[in-house]
């Protein structure tokens, strides 16, 4: 982060807010799948999930960002080594990449399942649209990236809860018997975890794996003042959006059960006129998480901008593509994300140690100066 005097630049903050919502919501948020998995299907624990989303999500992105500072990382992966040591911090840079892509692989079986679902474009076509999207946004580098989804995740995340609120307004009264019916198991909604706790560990989990190189060198080349409101505010926000389109859902358990894209479901239940529109939303969701996953992956093999930058880029867009059309979108998710969110967990463990021994030691405070 840059030298913290002079005024914050709320300009800045608000750019760094929306590229922090814009990578985390992508297709698990924007279509409901992620949220139905994490939040629905444990009745009213789902707050609970929430709440240890909101502390362990809050926490890693401010310390990888304040690692970032501190380590001026040639590479951002690099914060794994400080926070875990040579060797597990390089099989956690290896594992991250692996699962950033295979994140990015999600992205684009969203985005053809979306528009398959709402405008019968058929799966291979959406998949495509999104690849070449993403790929070409990669290639144009960081900065341009955060500029432009930084403008992009704001307004998604304000449409998005939009709907949550109003089916909540509608359809708040069935929330009850809709998680008396998850409950005792007369309705069967594809679960995150065995049991809350977990679920919100492995739902902050996945989402460190995907920040951990994103946020680091955000925090190098950022005010740390800016970035901790940042950070902050967007832990805040993607909290109380997961949590309000969460029982938006739980309220219509019944007709989106067995929804590839659980939202798009709901806005044509309550706003049928204005379906087409937010599966555009949707897809622009997508492909504001799918750039910042695709450049992880390119960035740590090759250096940006260069000539095999771009063509690594091309090709993990072009396998990714032809992997995303053999899977089911919601197999696919639960599959990615729950599995690589109890690396995330354990990579928990390492940031805490590594910081109460440094605070104990007094290093922390000496860095932060």
């Amino acid at each position: 982060m840059k030298h913290d005097g002079g005024k914050l630049n709320f300009g800045t903050i608000l750019t760094l807010i929306g590229a922090i919502l814009a990578f985390s919501i992508g297709s698990g948020y924007s279509t409901g799948q992620e949220v139905v998995q994490f939040i629905t299907s444990y009745g009213y624990k789902g707050i609970l999930v929430g709440m240890v989303f909101l502390i362990i999500f809050g926490y890693s992105n401010y310390a990888y960002a304040r690692a970032g500072y501190v380590g001026k990382f040639e590479k951002g992966v690099d914060v794994y080594r400080y926070f875990c040591g040579n060797i597990v911090g390089t099989i956690y840079d290896v594992f991250s990449v692996v699962f950033c892509y295979m994140s990015f692989i999600v992205m684009v079986g969203g985005a053809a399942a979306t528009l398959q679902q709402q405008y019968a474009i058929p799966k291979y076509a959406g998949g495509l649209i999104i690849t070449i999207l993403a790929a070409s946004t990669v290639i144009l580098g960081l900065k341009s990236l955060v500029n432009i989804i930084g403008k992009i995740g704001p307004i998604i995340v304000i449409i998005c809860t939009a709907v949550g609120i109003y089916a909540l307004i509608s359809d708040g009264g069935n929330i009850p018997t809709a998680v008396q019916k998850i409950n005792s198991g007369e309705i069967k909604v594809m679960q995150a975890s065995s049991n809350w706790l977990l679920a919100g560990g492995s739902y902050a989990g996945f989402c460190m794996l995907w920040f951990g190189g994103f946020m680091a060198k955000i925090g190098a080349e950022n005010k740390r003042k800016e970035v901790t409101i940042a950070v902050i505010t967007a832990a805040i926000l993607n909290t109380l959006a997961i949590v309000v389109s969460g029982f938006a859902l739980t309220a219509n358990v019944e007709i989106i059960k067995d929804a590839q894209i659980p939202n798009l479901i709901l806005v044509n239940k309550l706003m049928p006129i204005f379906a087409p529109i937010f599966a555009i939303v949707v897809f622009l969701a997508i492909y504001t998480t799918s750039v910042p996953l695709l450049w992880t992956a390119t960035s740590r093999f090759a250096k940006e901008k260069s000539k095999e930058f771009y063509i690594l880029t091309l090709i993990l867009a072009i396998i990714g593509y032809f992997i995303a059309l053999r899977v089911p979108f919601n197999k696919l998710l639960n599959f990615v994300y729950v599995i690589n969110g109890y690396a995330g967990i354990l990579l928990l463990g390492f940031i805490i140690v590594k910081n109460v021994r440094m605070r104990m030691s007094g290093k922390l405070e000496l860095e932060e100066a």
